[in-house]
């Protein structure tokens, strides 16, 4: 999937970015050929669906420094009305017989998204060579899933993140390391 990204200073302590991510979609497809059954005939039978799938993604953000603080806005749009689906007919009818009454498999329909985020992050000189940086942040994350009222439903929640974490950079004379960890706690909200 490709991924590019643009990065702009606008002055007064304002950047912002764009970054593109395209579509990663993992598909499998395995072909099951049944003989030697004597006078029945099965079709073969075909596994096949998408195991992995991230919609085509575009994210914009915007952030100011103001001394050690930092504070930042974005958004992401998700691409997920072009997800295929999961599964792919197990039984394909052959040319001959287009309505041989093999089971469809109903279309997901999901919906784009659109994820707001806000997050900031306070800086901390630890020593001339070395800063530490405290980060708090939270997003909204709808599902893309439509209201399950088929036969089929999928199992999905919008979401709202909290996230936290913490930093530090060192630069020389000391070795250019910077070691970061954080913390999400994914709140999923109710959906009947």
């Amino acid at each position: 999937a490709p991924t590019s990204r643009a990065p702009a200073e606008l002055g007064g302590g304002f950047t912002a970015g764009a970054t593109f991510r395209g579509e990663l979609e993992g598909e499998f497809d395995v072909v099951v050929e049944v003989f030697d059954l004597g006078s029945l005939v099965v079709p073969n039978l075909h596994i096949s669906g998408v195991a992995q799938y991230d919609p085509m993604q575009l994210e914009v953000a915007l952030a100011r420094e103001m001394g050690p603080w930092t504070a930042n806005i974005g958004a992401t749009y998700k691409r997920w009305s072009a997800f295929p689906g999961w599964r792919r007919p197990t039984v394909e009818c052959p040319s001959s017989q287009p309505a041989c009454e093999a089971l469809d498999v109903e279309p997901v329909d999901f919906h784009d998204t659109i994820v707001p985020r806000v997050g900031a992050s306070f800086a901390i000189e630890i020593a001339q060579q070395a800063t530490s940086r405290v980060r708090a942040g939270a997003f909204y994350e709808p599902s893309p899933a439509p209201e399950q009222s088929k036969s089929s439903n999928y199992w999905d929640n919008d979401r709202v993140a909290l996230t936290v974490g913490y930093g530090v950079e060192m630069v020389e004379p000391l070795p250019p390391v910077a070691l970061d960890v954080f913390y999400q706690h994914h709140l999923l909200i109710a959906r009947t």
